[in-house]
């Protein structure tokens, strides 16, 4: 109860597995549930794509691309979704978190995105901004979303490779400026996709509570 269950994966096509993802023991353990590539072509209600005990939120962009987040709305209320022709991003929040999901094309700029970060983003909580970046962690330390982050006191919790090729493509920076969370992370190898899954727990601290 002191804690928030977060899974973060690119899915590779919401259709093609959402069987597979609903007999995911892990997936089904969250809060809440983010998914990228999810390649749908709208962002209408699609029953047979449901979840039990979750509500369903499409930010939807065409083949390859969109973002699909499952949640519990007892603990999570939807914000605001932005719809990019390389981008989308779909913001959430808790009474202690906020969390902003991002899937970004190749093609897409780097200050764009950055931009709508601090449009979006506020400072009067602790905020996860999580997705598939399309850029390798490991390679780039002077990329210009990565700097961004890290000069606004994010800091960057997964530290291994999330693609089968190699890259640490699928990425989740946490910003808690008070000490108030404790935070551990696993990856999860899913046969029904090239990238791992990230399961991070996120909890609160005993001055937090009382």
């Amino acid at each position: 109860e002191d804690a928030l269950k977060i899974s973060s994966l690119n899915c590779r096509s919401l259709k093609k597995h959402h069987s597979d993802m609903i007999s995911d023991a892990i997936l089904l353990k969250s809060d809440i549930i983010c998914l990228q590539e999810t390649w749908l072509e709208n962002d209408d209600a699609i029953d047979d794509l449901k979840i039990p005990n979750y509500d369903l939120y499409l930010n939807s962009k065409g083949r390859g691309k969109g973002v699909a987040v499952y949640c519990k709305t007892d603990i999570f209320r939807h914000e605001i979704d932005i719809k990019k022709e390389n981008m989308q991003i779909s913001k959430y929040s808790s009474d202690s978190l906020d969390i902003i999901v991002i899937y970004r094309s190749q093609q897409r700029n780097y200050d764009d995105l950055n931009q709508i970060l601090e449009e979006i983003k506020t400072d009067e909580k602790p905020h996860l901004v999580l997705g598939d970046l399309n850029f390798c962690y490991l390679d780039n330390p002077n990329n210009p979303t990565r700097k961004y982050l890290e000069n606004q006191r994010f800091t960057q919790i997964i530290t291994s490779p999330t693609h089968i090729e190699g890259n640490l493509l699928d990425q989740a920076y946490l910003k808690d400026d008070h000490g108030e969370l404790e935070c551990t992370m696993e990856l999860h190898s899913k046969y029904y996709t090239d990238h791992k899954g990230l399961a991070i727990i996120i909890r609160y601290l005993v001055h937090t509570l009382v």
